[in-house]
């Protein structure tokens, strides 16, 4: 939306509103039928309005700030707050707290106090508005991106883990052909052979207290590096986390089951 757009020109008569525009990367700020130009380091944006409209730029300048503004927010936090980290694991960082914030718009508070300001005043500077008069956006920016930063690090050990436990399959030797996997009355993973015989499989200096069911199923499942896994009742197994590092580790070799005599 340009401001074109949402205030045609008949003439030069009406309420002159001078915006003051950040200078950033992200995005364009649009005000081609204002009369641009630089005070200092600033640029501004005088732009011509009737009293009617003041309602309209407000909301189109927090629609603005939104989608312009707000991207170049979360790129200066990350790089103040997260320096040390490459510029690559910055761009991801960002990204993640983009779609983390497009669940929340501020542009309605955005425009009640652009709204409530450009009624006692006839110049803008975006960006302190937004620094001083915005305080609990900016705030929750920040949460934002630390939010985008720790789930970040989380997913990067995640998918190191993944890439190790790959690499064990890989060079592990196949024991056993086929594997069913199911989920005792106990609440243990049964690990099956092919005849549906359950497999015992030697743990060397490794105890049940020192890992969960699930690491406990894991590292089975690598030990044995069978060719094809198949997973019964997987409605029954909440933890998602698991099939989801199955398929991640093991890929094509895992295939679910729900309609055999083995499942009843």
């Amino acid at each position: 939306m340009i401001l074109e757009e949402v205030f045609p020109r008949k003439g030069s008569e009406g309420l002159v509103v001078s915006i003051g525009i950040p200078s950033v990367k992200t995005g364009k700020w649009s005000f081609p039928s204002a009369k641009l130009y630089r005070r200092g380091d600033l640029q501004f944006a005088d732009v011509t309005i009737q009293e009617s409209e003041r309602e309209q730029l407000s909301r189109t300048l927090a629609e603005k700030i939104v989608t312009v503004y707000q991207p170049y927010l979360i790129q200066r936090l990350v790089k103040k707050r997260y320096f040390y980290f490459t510029e690559a694991e910055q761009k991801e960082i960002d990204m993640i707290a983009e779609s983390y914030q497009k669940r929340r718009s501020w542009q309605e508070l955005l425009e009640q106090r652009l709204n409530e300001f450009l009624k006692k005043n006839n110049v803008i500077h975006l960006d302190g508005f937004v620094r001083f008069r915005m305080e609990e956006y900016l705030r929750e920016l920040e949460h934002t991106v630390d939010k985008a930063a720790e789930d970040y690090l989380i997913d990067r050990e995640y998918r190191e883990f993944i890439g190790m436990l790959t690499c064990l399959t890989e060079i592990q030797p196949c024991l056993i052909e086929q594997v069913h996997v199911k989920l005792t009355e106990s609440g243990d993973y049964g690990i099956f052979d092919g005849e549906y015989r359950l497999v015992v499989s030697e743990e060397v200096a490794v105890s049940f207290d020192s890992l969960s069911r699930e690491d406990l199923l894991l590292s089975r499942l690598i030990t044995l590096s069978p060719h094809e896994i198949i997973v019964h009742r997987k409605q029954e197994i909440t933890n998602k986390e698991l099939l989801n590092t199955m398929i991640n580790v093991f890929g094509k070799k895992v295939r679910f089951c729900e309609e055999c005599s083995f499942c009843h």
